[in-house]
């Protein structure tokens, strides 16, 4: 009897060990159900995953706390800075002039654009102050805010490449006429379909020499909003060398208006257009550039005089290749916009076999055409 007992006792332990194994195994394998689960939500619901808290502070910026406050500052000091690329550290006489200040994670920040170069930068609040000179007290400029930098202590002589562009495209926006191809730029407008990944991938096979192909991105915060995982190929493309991206401000919601008059419709809330974009690619590890595109490339004198209260430089386009009938033999002039986002199909095809045609990689790989950035074509004499 007691054989029988304790033979029936050792079946009870092994099946009871069998059951947890079981059990474990099940809770093992419902917890990667989950775990997969819960990053396809995060891709769908395009909300961004940090990996470490010191990767990018300003995954949970919010709008309420980003302002538009212009300064002039002299780094006096080298300072730790953001761009879209990497921290990094600005040098001592670095020349910045704040375009907007804002909070997260309980610290202040301002993003700047270096007056010389017109790369931006996000700079803390307090390293800004740190070691500078102070603020320069001086008189409007152009009507808006934003003060003149030429007092560099040159005499007043020389302005900045920043002032200039400022000055220059104040009332007619940035165009390249009359120059073979100066700038390719890809509009990003708000839409529900895929986006154009062969055109970005024509562009990456592009090199002029041996550097990546510059290309301005002109993109809405909807679309970032969306499209998640597109945009951040996009980004990591950039970081990696395949393509020099230079993210341009082309509103949060695109609105275009019963009558087909985008911003200038007066009910548009237009510095929620502005700024609301920017929020949206500081949240997702962009610095926005100092450059802003009307959508449908619509603009009234009024609404160009209002963007340079925010310190922008607005862009236009000579060819639209998805909006008239444009030869596919020669190399287009000025600057072109294709669009990216699904939308406009027949711009890229026009794209895809003008490159073809002409030639384009060959070209640009041989230095027979030189293709600007928009930091530097803004910034040329």
């Amino acid at each position: 009897m007691k054989d029988a007992m304790g033979t029936f006792a050792e079946e009870r332990k092994v099946q009871s060990a069998k059951c947890k194994v079981q059990s474990g195994s099940r809770h093992r394998f419902a917890f990667c159900i989950l775990h997969f689960a819960f990053c396809i939500f995060f891709l769908v619901c395009d909300i961004p995953l940090v990996l470490a808290a010191d990767t990018w502070p300003f995954t949970a910026l919010r709008r309420e706390t980003y302002r538009v406050i212009p300064g002039f500052f002299r780094v006096g000091v080298p300072v730790p800075a953001w761009d879209s690329r990497d921290s990094l550290t600005l040098a001592s006489g670095t020349r910045l002039w704040q375009l907007r200040a804002f909070e997260a994670g309980g610290e202040g920040y301002a993003l700047c654009v270096d007056v010389e170069t017109l790369r931006t930068f996000v700079v803390r609040e307090d390293d800004l102050w740190r070691g500078t000179t102070e603020e320069k007290e001086r008189g409007p400029f152009v009507g808006s805010p934003f003060l003149p930098l030429s007092d560099s202590g040159d005499g007043g002589q020389g302005t900045s490449p920043y002032e200039r562009a400022l000055e220059r495209y104040a009332y007619v926006p940035m165009t390249g006429k009359e120059q073979e191809w100066v700038v390719m730029t890809v509009d990003l407008c708000p839409s529900h379909r895929r986006w154009d990944r062969d055109l970005f991938e024509a562009l990456r096979e592009m090199r002029t020499g041996d550097r990546p192909l510059p290309v301005a991105v002109c993109i809405s915060g909807a679309w970032v909003r969306r499209h998640g995982p597109a945009f951040a190929q996009l980004c990591a493309w950039d970081r990696e060398g395949e393509l020099d991206l230079t993210f341009v401000n082309h509103s949060d919601t695109h609105p275009v208006g019963a009558r087909g008059d985008f911003l200038n419709n007066e009910g548009v809330d237009f510095e929620g257009e502005i700024l609301n974009a920017e929020v949206t690619l500081l949240a997702h590890g962009v610095v926005p550039s100092p450059f802003f595109r009307f959508p449908g490339l619509v603009h009234s004198a009024a609404r160009l005089k209002a963007l340079m209260q925010y310190g922008l430089i607005p862009v236009d386009a000579d060819e639209w290749p998805g909006q008239g009938d444009i030869p596919t033999d020669r190399v287009p002039e000025g600057i072109l916009l294709v669009h990216g986002n699904g939308n406009e199909r027949a711009g890229v095809r026009w794209f895809l076999e003008m490159a073809r045609q002409t030639g384009l990689r060959e070209r640009l790989r041989d230095g027979q055409l030189k293709v600007f950035s928009l930091t530097d074509y803004a910034g040329e004499e």
